[in-house]
């Protein structure tokens, strides 16, 4: 990741929200972006990927690539972007993400979402941008809960960080509070 990294956090406290972070997310993307998705099992890696899919009005709903590696959604529009989402928790090392063909996936009218991505970050362009999704709590009760966090490179960090925080801004329905 290039040298100067802006950092931004909120919370999520259901998976409507998280979709929704992920939808308000999807307007701020380019063609050529690279997001990488980190987090535990059942973080919300996908579930932001869904959000982000209908933000970017995809054709076909999103499913996790687990066993398939990647999958590609074409835009519903033809001045959209591809959304290429590969899960990379399955390879056993970065020559065998290198020879799925990865760099084949980045182009001007694509996006690409890698979940698991810090399996293979040292193989990443520079310019990499990360979410990382975290539960907050194992209690139950905040099992929704999480904090999500952007860390985009300076280069590519305004348009990010104003999606984060007009999603932030924006007013949620009582019953995702």
């Amino acid at each position: 990741m290039e040298s100067d990294v802006v950092k931004k956090t909120v919370t999520t406290t259901s998976p409507k929200e998280t979709r929704a972070l992920g939808y308000a997310l999807a307007s701020s993307l380019r063609g050529g972006d690279v997001v990488l998705l980190s987090g535990t099992l059942g973080a919300g890696k996908t579930c932001l990927v869904s959000g982000l899919a209908e933000g970017m009005r995809v054709q076909n709903p999103v499913s996790s690539p687990t066993f398939t590696l990647l999958h590609t959604h074409a835009p519903q529009n033809t001045d959209g972007l591809f959304l290429h989402h590969m899960d990379v928790y399955r390879l056993q090392d970065a020559d065998a993400f290198l020879h799925l063909g990865f760099y084949d996936l980045i182009t001007d009218d694509a996006v690409v979402f890698i979940e698991w991505g810090c399996q293979v970050r040292d193989v990443l362009p520079d310019d990499v941008v990360e979410i990382r999704l975290e539960q907050i709590s194992d209690d139950a009760a905040e099992d929704n809960c999480r904090h999500v966090t952007l860390l985009a490179p300076s280069s590519k960090a305004d348009r990010l960080v104003k999606a984060f925080e007009a999603w932030e801004a924006s007013p949620r329905a009582a019953d995702d509070i």
